[in-house]
């Protein structure tokens, strides 16, 4: 599998004022085919999400430069092969453990643009995430998809040390880390119980992956494969 995984002391991410240049000139594309995603799956929002257009180490710190975009842009950039190389698709995932330090996982729900596909607590870094100057607080919109996905008890989990970058083809994924004081039945048992009292969850299924071996066993996307394999195989020795 292509990628990379890097741990990093700091996160620093603006949104740009910059435009998406190919998103303005395939406006009309961009609609038509939105349009086609809307008529095979009415619950689609086209909202303010945000692609990576530049990311840069130095000294353990990632600086990031995001673009603002519509998600009916992304979508389309994604369905036609990302086309434009100057940007790559970017979010942020949390990777929530239990007490005994199980990564928690979950399948997206079908009416979901991931419908069917298992990955770590996730979701795209919007444009109202960042404060008045640009900037995005990585563990702030980590927490936020934890509350949002997973329910309040998820979102109480205690932030770790350290961060996560990880880049996949035209994927990069920034990554917060948390531990739940719960064990890994009663911390699924919480989050099954949001899910429950939701109208339209993301997720449809959760469950716990405890080992490497299990990860590379299961049908993750790869973004999360690669991430689960650092954390898990970080702390065997792998």
């Amino acid at each position: 599998m292509e990628g990379v995984v890097i741990p990093v002391d700091e996160i620093c991410a603006t949104i740009t004022d910059s435009p998406w240049i190919w998103a303005q000139l395939n406006r009309a594309a961009i609609e038509q085919s939105f349009a086609q995603a809307r008529r095979e799956n009415p619950a689609l929002f086209n909202g303010r999400v945000t692609m990576l257009g530049s990311a840069r180490m130095e000294a353990g710190r990632c600086t990031a430069e995001l673009v603002g975009a519509d998600f009916a842009a992304f979508l389309h950039w994604r369905r036609t092969g990302q086309p434009d190389p100057t940007v790559a698709g970017t979010g942020v995932s949390a990777v929530l453990r239990s007490a005994e330090g199980h990564i928690v996982v979950g399948r997206a729900a079908a009416h979901t643009v991931n419908a069917g596909k298992t990955y770590l607590i996730a979701g795209m870094i919007d444009v109202a995430d960042a404060d008045p100057s640009g900037r995005v607080d990585i563990r702030q919109v980590a927490r936020r998809e934890l509350v949002e996905e997973a329910g309040p008890v998820a979102g109480e989990a205690a932030a770790a040390a350290g961060l996560w970058l990880v880049r996949e083809r035209m994927w990069t994924t920034f990554a917060a880390e948390f531990r739940s004081s719960l064990p890994g039945a009663r911390l699924l048992a919480a989050i099954r119980a949001h899910l429950d009292r939701q109208a339209a969850p993301e997720l449809d299924l959760v469950r716990l992956v405890t080992t490497v071996r299990q990860a590379r066993d299961q049908p993750l996307l790869g973004h999360a494969r690669l991430l689960i394999e650092a954390v898990l195989g970080r702390e065997a020795g792998c």
